[in-house]
């Protein structure tokens, strides 16, 4: 074929533009071939987010914010098929680059390399050009050290925070201005907070153990209460928690002059609701041989301030997941009682280890009582519950097959707030 006619020989068909045309370094119809790649690659895209002329590609949208989309879509493309970007062409993107921060995540030391003075020109001519874009190299991290790391932060108490908090009370004491005062060591503290406002009421509960580990809930309310009546309902969640744990010496403090005095006997209740709660506080009261109830300010039961105000504040970003109740009714409303037949239950697998840590019973088969003994070691009895022992976690409750349904139709309807963070839970 004459040299001349080879540039006007082409064809046309369905699937692209078919030429004559000889590259300089021997290959032929190239055009026409990268022609039919992109179109075979961008199929789904061509006429709808794209448009593609051989190595001119164009990505559009009809809205601004599908425009970001609409990219990643056709860069994951490119990255499947493993093609790579003209230079000249990527250099129209320049604008998004210089735009945001680019974070470059990488195991080479790609920073100390451009930036040192040994460079060769070649490295340097690299680093004048990167230097127009906010470049932050990052090192790659281990996906399991890191999620075991996330682990241990949302589980620990900020170790900074206690010892500031113990040095203020240490540096209190020694200047005769502490508002607390000496307690024993085996005493437990509870600390109430409830608040009420246009959004809605709620109450907030932080019970400290005597080595200073902290249980926290957050209540919220779903009813109408005043202030007074959030303050009531934290104080008898508060106790009927620490009922749960069996504690027996008990220091009380709230940042409501009104309960704190009522509970203790100096102020007398004249409201008709206030006098249904101080009724049921004092009953609760009786299962605690030793307790105080103190008045403290605000700024010092700010944790249990925060917690009371969950309900309006669901925007705050807490550092680790806190156990969520909600109260359908006031505590001082009575339950109608239901006339229920008592009927015998199935057989289940707790009743041979109720058996053996109550009785000491333990049956007739010597492999079938080897066997109860051996899980009896992991479980305890308190009160009517059988709790099974964890040695990386919370104590767990046994519940019976009717409860079971109950609570599985609880947590599909998301009643049930979580006690671990979603890296824990997934």
């Amino acid at each position: 074929m004459h040299e001349d006619d080879k540039a006007k020989t082409s064809f046309i068909i369905e699937r692209g533009t078919y030429c004559y045309k000889v590259m300089p370094f021997g290959l032929k119809n190239a055009g026409a071939t990268y022609q039919r790649l992109v179109n075979k690659i961008f199929k789904e895209q061509i006429g709808k987010t794209m448009k593609v002329y051989v190595d001119d590609m164009l990505v559009k949208a009809p809205k601004r914010a599908d425009h970001i989309k609409n990219l990643a879509e056709a860069f994951n493309l490119l990255r499947q098929y493993h093609m790579k970007l003209n230079p000249i062409s990527a250099r129209k993107l320049r604008p998004y680059y210089q735009a945001h921060r680019v974070i470059v995540m990488t195991d080479f030391p790609l920073r100390s390399i451009l930036h040192s003075p040994d460079a060769s020109q070649r490295l340097m001519k690299w680093a004048i050009e990167l230097s127009q874009y906010d470049l932050l190299y990052r090192p790659k991290t281990a996906i399991k050290a890191q999620a075991l790391a996330d682990f241990v932060a949302e589980f620990t108490s900020p170790a900074e925070e206690e010892k500031l908090v113990n040095n203020k009370k240490e540096k209190s004491k020694a200047d005769g201005t502490s508002d607390e005062p000496d307690e024993p060591t085996d005493m437990w503290q509870l600390r109430v907070d409830g608040a009420s406002n246009q959004k809605g009421a709620g109450a907030g509960v932080v019970i400290i153990t005597p080595d200073g580990t902290l249980l926290e809930q957050a209540i919220t309310l779903g009813f109408p209460a005043s202030n007074n009546e959030a303050e009531y309902e934290a104080l008898l969640a508060g106790l009927r928690l620490a009922k749960e744990l069996a504690i027996k010496k008990l220091a009380i403090y709230s940042d409501s002059q009104l309960i704190t005095n009522q509970a203790s006997g100096e102020y007398m209740a004249k409201h008709p609701r206030m006098i249904l709660y101080l009724d049921k506080v004092q009953e609760l009261l009786k299962a605690f041989p030793t307790f105080t109830i103190q008045q403290v300010p605000r700024a010092e039961n700010a944790h249990a301030d925060t917690l009371a105000s969950l309900r309006s504040a669901l925007d705050t970003q807490f550092r680790r997941s806190i156990p969520v109740e909600h109260l359908d009714r006031p505590s001082i409303e009575e339950i109608e009682p239901i006339d229920a037949m008592q009927i015998d239950e199935d057989p289940s697998w707790q009743d041979p280890i109720i058996d053996y840590l109550r009785n000491g019973n333990l049956p007739k088969d010597k492999s079938e009582a080897r066997k109860v003994q051996q899980k009896a070691a992991k479980y305890y009895i308190q009160g009517n519950k059988l709790i099974c022992r964890s040695y990386s976690g919370p104590h767990l409750t046994c519940i019976k097959y009717p409860q079971t349904l109950e609570v599985l139709c609880k947590i599909h309807d998301d009643k049930c707030g979580n006690h671990s963070g979603g890296r824990s839970l997934a």
